[in-house]
């Protein structure tokens, strides 16, 4: 467990000087009711209620934790407020830290390592998400060739990993060495895990006759996404060189101007017809990415195996690359 103490030094969240302390902005907000605390509300019933730690039926105190660390961030930053899947990123951390180190790491993520990712909208996301999937196309043509012909949105899938930072998709032992890579080196981290994630995964994917069975695979294929096959993917595949800090800025910038005009073509006509309903498949609600997926199916191990993975951790050295963003 003191491996994780090294999160918060590597965002740096405990030399932060703010003027109001966890225990403030709690008190000064206690009460009061928002959007946002009401589905905070809502979300943690929902979040790994088969863990001992966030069980609902037993008042764990997981549960209370969870959610005032989620309150007082809404609280902080109204400008953000609260976006499912904070709520799962917020749960993973707090079962290594306390509520007032989670709520500062959580604070760091957010607004500098994941900037814009969870605002209004959600432009900064929406931009790498269109890098990935020009990566994709470029590297791995065959798969992306295959939704073309599913004549569906591979944004849907990948949304939920990159604002949940892959915690429904990687087994433990994958998902905390991605996390560690993630506060060193930054959010290309994502875009090169999803990339490695594919290609692991890309004989069944070629394989699949629908567009539900991809999901599958990509949900339930946790055995053969461990961290020796991840990593040898994630740095030494193809992609490698696309993924330099040029590269990726290169790429950022080329997709911005197509990706801003989408979104306020989207706004645009989401304001004629004043619904928030409307069906837009390359944009999520605001909340937060919906999937009918099974979201119990890491829970039975979250706690047990997430501890019991520190000595292993103590014992992997990250790969050396020098370029990163």
């Amino acid at each position: 467990k003191q491996y994780f103490k090294l999160w918060p030094v590597l965002v740096d969240s405990e030399r932060q000087n703010h003027l109001l302390d966890y225990d403030n902005i709690l008190r000064m907000h206690f009460g009061q009711i928002s959007e946002a605390t009401l589905q905070i509300k809502k979300d943690i019933r929902r979040t790994f209620p088969d863990d001992p730690y966030f069980n609902p039926s037993i008042n764990s105190g997981g549960i209370h934790q969870l959610e005032r660390v989620l309150v007082a961030y809404s609280w902080k930053n109204p400008k953000v407020g609260y976006c499912q899947s904070m709520n799962k990123v917020a749960a993973v951390l707090l079962l290594f830290m306390n509520e007032e180190e989670t709520f500062w790491v959580l604070d760091k993520l957010v607004e500098d390592y994941l900037p814009g990712y969870y605002d209004e909208s959600m432009l900064p996301l929406h931009i790498d998400l269109a890098v990935f999937r020009s990566v994709l196309e470029e590297s791995f043509p065959k798969i992306y060739q295959k939704w073309i012909c599913f004549q569906n949105d591979l944004t849907l899938v990948v949304m939920p990993w990159f604002l949940c930072l892959f915690v429904d998709v990687l087994p433990p032992e994958s998902l905390f060495h991605v996390w560690d890579l993630f506060f060193f080196e930054g959010r290309s981290v994502i875009i090169r895990a999803s990339l490695a994630i594919f290609k692991i995964l890309e004989r069944e994917i070629l394989n699949a006759q629908h567009p539900g069975e991809i999901v599958n695979i990509l949900q339930y294929s946790q055995n053969q996404l461990n961290p020796h096959s991840l990593f040898r993917a994630m740095y030494q595949s193809s992609f490698d060189r696309k993924l330099s800090r040029t590269s990726l800025n290169k790429l950022r910038n080329s997709h911005q101007p197509s990706v801003e005009a989408l979104l306020n073509q989207i706004d645009a006509v989401s304001s004629q017809r004043n619904s928030t309903k409307l069906h837009l498949p390359q944009i999520c609600y605001r909340k937060g990415p919906q999937m009918n997926l099974d979201e119990s199916s890491f829970t039975e191990t979250w706690s047990e195996r997430y501890r019991s993975l520190s000595y292993q951790v103590n014992h992997w050295t990250p790969p050396n690359v020098p370029d990163v963003v």
